[in-house]
C-alpha cells in the first residue's frame, strides 16, 4: 500500500516537536515505513523523515497545499492520510475523488467544519477522532460514524521508571490555553518545586505572566526539550500536571507520563477522563487549582506496577493497526 501523509503547514516535523500534532504525524509516518508500506511525507521545509519526503515552503498556507495537490494529482497513492488542520485537503480529495483518511486533531472551527458539512458523506472520505470526546464533538456534521482511534506512542521511547523526588513536572507549548500559569500556581499551593518545559508559543504571555510567577514561586523553566529529556524529567518527578484551559482533543503528554511511570493529576475535561484510570492518576474538579494541589499527595502513592500494566493501552502498534485496517477497507 502506498500512502501519502500530509503534515500541517504550521510547523516543521522534527524533534524537539512543537506539539502533539507534529509528534503524531512524524511517528505514524515512521511506523508506516517500518511496517514495509511505501510512504511519502508531505511537510514544511526543514522537516526530517526516515523515508521519502516532499518538502514545501509553508510561508503561505494556500501555496503550501497547492504544491502538494499538484504532486498528488500526478502520482498514484492508494490512500492519503491527512493531518492538516486546513479544510483544503478535504475539499481537494472530495472533488478529485481521491481516497483520504483525515484525523481530526482539533475541536470544531468554521472552515474545517464547513468542509465536513459539504463533503463528509462522500464514500471515499473517512474521518478519525483521537478520542470519544472528539468524535462526539464532530459526529453531528456527517451521517457517517466518525471512528475513534486513540493516539499511541512508541513505548521504546518511554522508559517506565520512577526515582523518588519532591519535584513535579509540566510540559507542553507555553501558551495560555495549555495552562502553564496554572501549573506554577498549583505547585506554589502544594508547596512543591515545579520544573516545566516546552516551546514558547506566546512570548508576551511568557514575559508578562510566566516569568513574574516564576520569580515568586519555586519554578524552573528548562527550555524546549526532546523526548528523551522529557522522559528523564518525568522519571525524576513525583507527578505530571495536566491543566489546560481548553478541552484537549487527546493529550499525548498524559499517555507519555503514564508510560514513564509518572502519576498524572489533571482537570476533568477533554479526553483526560478517557485516558486516566484510578491506578495511574487522579481526575480533579475542572478549573480548580486547589483540587489539583490537594490531590498531588494522593497520586504520589500510586504503585509503579499500575503503570507497567496500563502503558500499553495507548501504544503506537495498536493505533497504526487500526489505521491500516480502516485504510485497507478503502483500498480496491
Amino acid at each position: 500500500m502506498k500512502i501519502a501523509v500530509i503534515a500541517s503547514h504550521q510547523s516543521i516535523i522534527k524533534e524537539p516537536y512543537l506539539g502533539g500534532l507534529e509528534s503524531f504525524t512524524h511517528k505514524i509516518a515512521n511506523k508506516y515505513l517500518e511496517l514495509g508500506l511505501e510512504v511519502v511525507l508531505f511537510a514544511p521545509k526543514g522537516s526530517k523523515f526516515n523515508g521519502k519526503t516532499s518538502l514545501k515552503d509553508n510561508s503561505n498556507q494556500d501555496n503550501y497545499y497547492y504544491e502538494i495537490f499538484r504532486e498528488l494529482a500526478s502520482e498514484k497513492f492508494d490512500i492519503i492520510h491527512n493531518n492538516s488542520l486546513s479544510e483544503l485537503p478535504i475539499v481537494w480529495a472530495a472533488i478529485n475523488n481521491r481516497r483520504m483518511v483525515t484525523t481530526l486533531h482539533t475541536p470544531l472551527y468554521s472552515l474545517l467544519k464547513s468542509s465536513i458539512i459539504l463533503y463528509g458523506d462522500y464514500p471515499h472520505l473517512d474521518f478519525v477522532a483521537p478520542s470519544e470526546h472528539m468524535a462526539n464533538m464532530w459526529n453531528f456534521l456527517t451521517k457517517k460514524n466518525i471512528k475513534t482511534i486513540y493516539n499511541g506512542i512508541d513505548l521504546r521511547d518511554w522508559k517506565c521508571q520512577r526515582n523518588h523526588s519532591d519535584q513535579i513536572f509540566w510540559y507542553g507549548r507555553v501558551t495560555p490555553h495549555k495552562g502553564t500559569h496554572i501549573a506554577i500556581k498549583v505547585a506554589k499551593e502544594a508547596g512543591l518545586r515545579l520544573k516545566f518545559a516546552g516551546p514558547i508559543g506566546d512570548k508576551d504571555y511568557f514575559d508578562d505572566v510566566i516569568q513574574p510567577l516564576c520569580s515568586k514561586s519555586n519554578a524552573d523553566y528548562l527550555g524546549h526539550l526532546n523526548q528523551k529529556e522529557i522522559n528523564n524529567e518525568l522519571s525524576n518527578s513525583s507527578v505530571s500536571l495536566i491543566c489546560p484551559t481548553w478541552d484537549e482533543p487527546f493529550g499525548l503528554s498524559t499517555v507519555e507520563s503514564i508510560a514513564s511511570g509518572t502519576p498524572v493529576v489533571g482537570f476533568n475535561q477533554g479526553a483526560f477522563p478517557e485516558i486516566v484510570t484510578d491506578g495511574t492518576g487522579i481526575i480533579c474538579k475542572r478549573k480548580s487549582i486547589k483540587s489539583l494541589a490537594q490531590n498531588i499527595q494522593n497520586s504520589i502513592i500510586l504503585p509503579l506496577k499500575n503503570f507497567t500494566k496500563e502503558r500499553s493501552r495507548f501504544c503506537i502498534d495498536k493505533m497504526v493497526a487500526n489505521y491500516i485496517g480502516l485504510m485497507e477497507g478503502r483500498v480496491v
